[in-house]
């Protein structure tokens, strides 16, 4: 692979399009992923990082996921099986926490709750 792999997203951020620019980055480096580039990888990484730290919110944690996720492929090959190829694994949601309808007023609280942040009903 060489440097033109993310020629497409780097216009994506060049016109501001940071969203863009990570889905174009992400589908262009799949095969460096599964062919291990680490070369490429690395240029991947590198450009995420660059998304990320013009970002905020929500597109800097895509960016550095990715970042963080390519940089592992290359410090852990495939052959290896490690944690880094189980993609599943950098890219889910963070666990939501157990709650439970309130007694008055059967708004979902958590189970941990002392009083009802709904109706002030005491638990």
């Amino acid at each position: 692979m060489n440097d033109d792999v993310l020629l497409e997203a780097r216009e994506a951020f060049a016109r501001g399009r940071a969203d863009e620019a990570l889905q174009e980055a992400w589908q262009m480096t799949m095969p460096a992923v599964l062919g291990q580039d680490a070369e490429q990888l690395a240029r991947s990484a590198a450009f995420a990082e660059e998304v990320a730290c013009a970002t905020s919110g929500g597109t800097q944690k895509e960016a550095r996921q990715y970042a963080a996720y390519w940089s592992a492929c290359i410090e852990e090959p495939r052959d290896r099986q490690g944690t880094a190829w189980n993609i599943k694994s950098w890219f889910r949601r963070a666990p939501r926490e157990r709650r439970y309808p309130c007694p008055q007023c059967a708004e979902l609280i958590l189970v941990d709750a002392k009083v009802c942040r709904f109706c002030g009903h005491g638990l």
